[in-house]
């Protein structure tokens, strides 16, 4: 990124995975970047707008270094592109780096009364949710559809909600997170396997 705009962007993307939606304010992101708010009202227009375009690009960074695929072939077993994605979304969650910041722009957003909840399903809903609706589909009826997707959001976004929140002692070496993301995938599919007729 160089430009004014991408510029913006880039410390949007920082301040929202701090502080989520509701505590990031346009004079914050206009002071830390160093441009003024006039700068990002003109590139972006409003809060919520510059904030669908760090859900965008934040989102982009992620699959750009953890791919829901899993860099499988298309015709790859269906288990196997779930497990990926369960894998993809697993590892985002304990990326520090800027393919966590996703995950961290959704974990301190989603249960903050007042924040853009209808914003970030028409951003998210395209971006990963089809994806894996799709998936699903190919192993599980469609009446279950919907709770297998919540069963592996959730397991899949562990590390966010109960790791770093309720647990100083979750995993943080790289074999203890391997080890935690090869038992959560196990789990997961066990669950949709349950869920199969």
């Amino acid at each position: 990124m160089s430009s004014a705009k991408d510029h913006l962007l880039e410390t949007a993307i920082r301040i929202f995975s701090e502080r989520g939606f509701r505590d990031t304010t346009i004079a914050d992101i206009s002071r830390v970047s160093g441009a003024n708010i006039a700068a990002v009202n003109y590139h972006f227009g409003s809060k919520e707008k510059l904030f669908r375009a760090a859900l965008c690009q934040s989102y982009q960074t992620a699959e750009s270094i953890h791919p829901v695929t899993g860099n499988l072939p298309s015709d790859a077993p269906v288990g196997d592109r779930i497990a990926a994605f369960s894998r993809a979304l697993l590892r985002r969650c304990f990326d520090s780096g800027p393919a966590g910041d996703f995950d961290r722009i959704m974990s301190r957003t989603l249960p903050v009364p007042g924040s853009p909840l209808p914003t970030i399903f028409e951003e998210v809903n395209p971006l990963a949710l089809d994806q894996l609706n799709l998936l699903l589909k190919q192993i599980l009826p469609g009446a279950v559809i919907s709770q297998a997707r919540a069963i592996l959001i959730a397991m899949a976004t562990t590390p966010l909600t109960y790791g770093e929140v309720l647990n100083p002692d979750f995993p943080r070496s790289p074999e203890e997170i391997e080890d935690f993301i090869s038992r959560q995938v196990h789990a997961i599919n066990t669950a949709l396997h349950a869920l199969a007729p």
